[in-house]
């Protein structure tokens, strides 16, 4: 016993005093303060007061003071310097129940007795996403690090975002508004709890008898109209509204105070102000005073319709107790047996189980069993419209026991909320950050000229979110039939077109949190206006829904419901591609777990069964699937409460009317002991079924069938095998895509069939650290090296009448040869690429086959710029693209390299032409590589890249390496890692003045000429293998740049290479062959310091710009 507590004193002390504790603590509590987007010197002051016990006078000295902590908070300029609210990145979105309290704190509520927060009633969560005692889970109400729209775009958070949903936002301002009108009541929208036998009045102003708190605010009865607006403003937003938003309330108010009603003036201002951004934010709104345009869809549809619903059971459901193996079993062994054995007193017995018939599946039994409150879902099995898939759950690549699975995961393990995150997005490497996965099946779906809606109930929109280039915005179902808002109202009946100017288009310097609140709130009452359309349909016979009971004591079958509801209404929103996601919470079962689970299998079955009667009804469950997720499995084995804990793999259950049911697809455990490769400790089972698998066959049910569009929907579908997918005729009966079979129909396990594949007999697609082409092919040998390069497809330039110097090297300078000059912390960014990120741009240069891509805008040849983070001047004389692992069609093929010595410079260009592997076999690498180079040689260790060299002299600091083709000509463009070999100098060369032209781009055409002392280029064939290149040079990136004179004085290039770079010279074209469009003219003004010179102006190519998401026009959704 004794052991037992300082094992665990141990425990807790560890993290106690973790260098990550007080950093961490000191985020979340100053989130909590009003800062979501703390600075990190901030972030550092707050953990030193944490750590050392002061700040300033406060505290005791002793780790872990939260006096000290709370005082570096309050005290510290960042929390209290008014200028920071005008910064667009400062602040927080207030808490919904905070509002509630300032306002009634504002108004001087007040009442016979101290206001009680419980009187406020219990359904009050309900009503604004928030209420006292009322906490969804141990993680609050929201995540600390929830983004979304523009808040992502700029890299922010604001959890409090998390609940701004249609309807709650809505019932928010509706019992705001009731409250300055009647009091706090349970009439007219208001906040009271709801009781029996109260007669609502009917003229604003007048206090309910039953109001809980009256409010007392009286304006100064001498102060001017314009001092009682300044006096609210200061009391509500302290001072933030901005001067477009004062007019609007001003206007308002204005005829009521002339007429001398100050008090209901006093209302209609209040009203408004608590409708306006600077109040639900402490951001400074800039507006225009236009309303955000949000339309609907004008044209009905082509194609039928067709929807997913993501039934999410929140917490990590028991599904070891919803899939049992019963018998015949592989080898006449007793699994049943040995899954009691595991499971202990979490066990089933025979009278809690269904049986169901797995023949055909190739599982380990030929019959299990489903828990037996799952009596629909056992009948819908039986009828082939139910399937399960054993063992699924996150995974980054194939992984067992013997891996060192906590590092190859790449996600934390068994943590509810990452990896809840990473169900909602499959996407674990963040190739698509912020989107879901339901967003990307929309969007490619979107591409394709369908009309798509993505719909949440009463739930986050992480799954559903898509690219903002893509316009697919999250749509809130309605829980209940619209009720009117602002009863009896103030204002009058354009009361919501005011509140939507108030919220209206941004302004570029409009604060982000504002806008967030904004955007939100214009779109929840575009959502209650076309819900008001709707209910006049529902007293129609053909959109009756009087069958379907409300049943005020089931949130989940009343969301259901209303997920029915909303689906009635397809053709009246002109959709036919929809996602919905819907969440049953309380599967975190860590005590008394077969009883808690039973019952929540029990209301989960009765609430199925009456939603697809629904969809029957409807004559629609054809083209519905519902598809069961969760964060995780859970633990094989009890806990000592009776209950079980996070684990990892689980099983789970499609429902559908065109499903390929009554099988269980994916692999169930072959052994429930230590015995399994998938065992881990305290029975947890790592997954063999990625969810890939799944969501491959369903996109492509829903008609996303393009390869490129499942890569951009899956982005971690190439670490599986491809022929190990799920397809949409393996899931569907209608299905268009017939099964990948690994071992008869695609031999070599490529996802190509034998009757399609050029090398069918190869080995393995997936061997390990092995190549591949566009086909698969894993060759024993490599085709030979040609022994001449392809001709350059540089184009002499006619040249300019007044030329510009440029800097040249004389070659008795110092300098380095380097594998590449691009260090890999240099600064990337991304041209003619639409949704890029840094993340994706560092992996041009991270010196890994990891994957760089991008979705092109053709407004410009898309690719990279880079500053290299060395900062010294040097020459590029070469270019190296690494091939990516996949869609070979995406491949650049056609280059431009150019140069600047400053960011204001125009780009002069080095070199363009047609890369070498244009029109030769597409050997891929395996992502995730080191990449290791010379300046002689790219990496000829199993890896393959093709390579251009350029006899270049100039000497830049800035690099623009982007590509004019791709293979296919497509939108996507995607490569591993670019190299500029070359020279990296101490200090600028000696120049001399040279020919040099700008680049000039127009829209999609585009013109390149090169400095004339750049014309004759070099190329070499692409590699794989060893290399005969001797290695003189570094033999990688330097890790600390020269600072003194380098050995040796070379007088050109190294060319000891006997046939692994063959040289070949270009034909220099008369300089009439290939004139330039618009040359420049400009007189050359040199540089003083570097004689760099000043570039000519020349016609800037037009560029796609993205709107900010106040501006951005929603997607038609009728």
């Amino acid at each position: 016993l004794r052991d037992m507590f300082q094992e665990t004193d141990s425990i807790l002390d560890s993290y106690f005093y973790h260098p990550s504790h007080a950093p961490f603590l000191a985020v979340r509590v100053l989130q909590r303060f009003g800062m979501s987007n703390p600075s990190p010197v901030y972030v550092e002051r707050v953990s030193t007061a944490y750590k050392t016990g002061y700040h300033g006078e406060f505290g005791s000295g002793n780790y872990g003071d939260l006096g000290a902590m709370v005082a570096a908070i309050l005290l510290d300029d960042e929390s209290r310097q008014v200028v920071l609210d005008a910064d667009q990145t400062h602040g927080h979105l207030r808490e919904p129940l905070l509002k509630v309290f300032g306002l009634l704190r504002a108004m001087k509520a007040g009442r016979w007795a101290p206001l009680s927060v419980p009187l406020m009633g219990r359904n009050i969560n309900d009503q604004i996403g928030q209420g006292p005692y009322r906490s969804p889970s141990v993680f609050s109400f929201f995540k600390p690090e929830y983004t979304t729209g523009a808040l992502f775009d700029v890299g922010l958070v604001a959890p409090e975002a998390e609940v701004l949903k249609g309807g709650l936002i809505t019932s928010l301002l509706d019992g705001m508004w009731s409250t300055m009108k009647f009091g706090l009541t349970q009439c007219n929208g208001g906040f009271k709890e709801k009781g029996w036998g109260v007669s609502c009045v009917k003229t604003e102003g007048v206090s309910m008898i039953d109001a809980t708190a009256t409010l007392s605010y009286e304006a100064d009865s001498t102060a001017s109209l314009d001092e009682v607006l300044s006096e609210l403003v200061l009391l509500l937003t302290a001072g933030r509204l901005s001067e477009s938003n004062r007019i609007i309330v001003r206007n308002a108010m204005q005829s009521t105070f002339d007429s001398g009603n100050r008090a209901k003036a006093v209302r209609i201002a209040v009203q408004l102000i608590a409708s306006s951004p600077e109040f639900h934010s402490t951001n400074v709104a800039r507006k225009t005073g236009l309303p955000i345009s949000i339309t609907g869809y004008q044209n009905a549809p082509a194609e039928e319709y067709k929807a997913i619903v993501y039934y999410y059971m929140a917490g990590g459901v028991d599904s070891f107790n919803l899939l049992v193996p019963r018998s015949n079993c592989r080898d006449g062994r007793d699994v049943y047996r040995e899954y009691k054995n595991a499971r202990g007193s979490l066990a089933l017995g025979t009278s809690d189980l269904l049986d169901i018939n797995a023949s055909g599946s190739n599982q380990v039994c030929d019959t299990f069993a489903i828990n037996t409150n799952y009596a629909h879902i056992h009948q819908l099995y039986n009828e082939g419209q139910a399937l399960f898939v054993a063992n699924a759950g996150v995974l980054n690549k194939p992984l067992t026991k013997h891996d060192d699975y906590g590092k190859e995961a790449k996600v934390q393990l068994f943590a509810h909320n990452h990896m809840m995150v990473e169900n909602l997005k499959c996407d674990i490497n963040d190739e698509a950050a912020g989107t879901g996965i339901g967003g990307r099946i929309l969007d490619m779906l979107r591409r394709q000229g369908y009309h798509t809606s993505a719909n949440m109930v009463d739930v986050s929109d992480l799954l559903l979110k898509g690219s903002s280039l893509d316009n697919n915005p999250v749509w809130s179902v309605p829980l209940r039939d619209p009720t009117e808002l602002d009863k009896y109202s103030s204002v009058g009946p354009n009361m919501l077109d005011l509140v939507k100017s108030l919220n209206g288009a941004s302004k570029e310097d409009d604060g982000f949190l504002g806008n967030t609140w904004s955007y939100m709130t214009s779109k929840a009452l575009f959502e209650y206006q076309k819900s008001l359309e709707y209910a006049e349909l529902f007293d129609s016979q053909e959109f009756d829904m009087s069958h379907y009971r409300v049943d005020p004591y089931d949130k989940l079958h009343n969301r259901f419901r209303a997920l029915a509801q909303y689906m009635k209404m397809r053709d009246v929103r002109k959709v036919n591609r929809e996602v919905f996601m819907i969440q049953h919470n309380g599967f975190d079962s860590h005590s008394e777990a077969p009883g808690v689970v039973n019952d929540l299998f029990k209301s989960s079955n009765d609430a199925l069964e009456t939603f697809i009667n629904e969809m029957k009804v409807q004559n629609i469950w054809e083209n519905v699937v519902i598809i069961m997720g969760s964060d995780f499995g859970r633990s094989i084995s009890p806990n000592s409460n009776g209950g079980t804990d996070h684990a990892w793999g689980g099983n789970y259950f499609l429902l559908g009317g065109s499903l390929k049911g009554k099988k269980i697809l994916g692999q169930y455990p072959e052994h429930l002991s230590k015995e399994s490769d998938q065992w881990m400790s305290r029975g947890r089972i790592i997954p063999t079924t990625p969810w890939e698998y799944v969501w491959h066959g369903v996109a492509q049910w829903m008609g996303v069938l393009d390869n490129n569009d499942l890569s951009a929907a899956l982005p971690n579908m190439d670490n599986f095998k491809k022929c190990d997918m799920f397809t949409d005729q393996d899931l569907f009966v209608d299905g268009q895509v017939p099964p990948y079979d690994c071992a008869s129909m695609d031999a070599d396990g490529d996802g190509i069939p034998d009757e399609l594949d050029m090398c069918p007999d190869t080995l393995h697609y997936f061997i390990e650290n092995g190549l591949v082409d566009e086909n698969g092919c894993s060759p024993d040998s490599l085709p030979p090296s040609t022994s001449s390069s392809p001709t350059s497809s540089i184009r002499t330039p006619q040249p300019t009448p007044n030329p510009t110097p440029n800097p040249t090297t004389s070659f008795d300078e110092n300098f380095t040869t380097v594998n590449t000059i691009f260090a890999s912390d240099s600064t990337v960014t991304t041209v003619g690429c639409d949704g890029s990120n840094d993340v994706i741009n560092k992996r041009a240069i991270d010196k890994t086959t990891e994957k760089f891509y991008c979705i092109r805008n053709f407004s410009e040849p898309a690719g990279v710029i880079v500053h290299p983070s060395h900062e010294q001047p040097s020459i590029a004389k070469a270019l190296r693209v690494y091939s990516h692992n996949n869609c070979g069609d995406c491949d650049p093929v056609s280059y431009i390299v150019s140069g600047r010595v400053d960011t204001g410079d125009e780009w002069f260009v080095i070199a363009g032409g047609d890369l070498p592997w244009k029109d030769e076999a597409l050997w891929r690498n395996t992502r995730g590589q080191a990449i290791i180079s010379t300046f002689e040689s790219g990496d000829d260790n199993d890896k393959y890249y093709t390579e251009v060299s350029f006899d270049n002299n100039d000497a830049f600091l800035e690099y623009r390496v982007v590509f004019s083709e791709t293979r296919s000509g497509g939108s996507s463009i995607q490569f591993a890692e670019i190299e500029l070999p070359g020279y990296l100098l101490d200090a600028w060369p000696t120049t001399s003045t040279t020919q040099a032209t700008a680049t000039t781009s127009e829209a999609t055409t585009t013109t390149t000429s090169t400095t004339s002392d750049a014309t004759t280029t070099t190329t070499s064939t692409s590699h794989k293998g060893p290399s005969n290149s001797p290695s003189k040079a570094p033999t990688d990136e330097p890790t600390d740049y020269p600072t003194s004179k380098p050995t040796g004085n070379p007088t050109a290039e190294p060319t000891n290479s006997p046939t692994a770079k063959p040289t070949t010279k270009a034909p220099t074209n008369s300089p009439t062959d290939e004139p330039t469009l618009n040359p420049t003219t400009a007189a050359p003004t040199p540089n003083p310091t570097t004689t760099v010179p000043t570039a000519s102006p020349t016609t800037a190519s037009p560029t796609t710009a993205s709107p900010t998401s106040s501006t951005l026009p929603l997607q038609d959704i009728g």
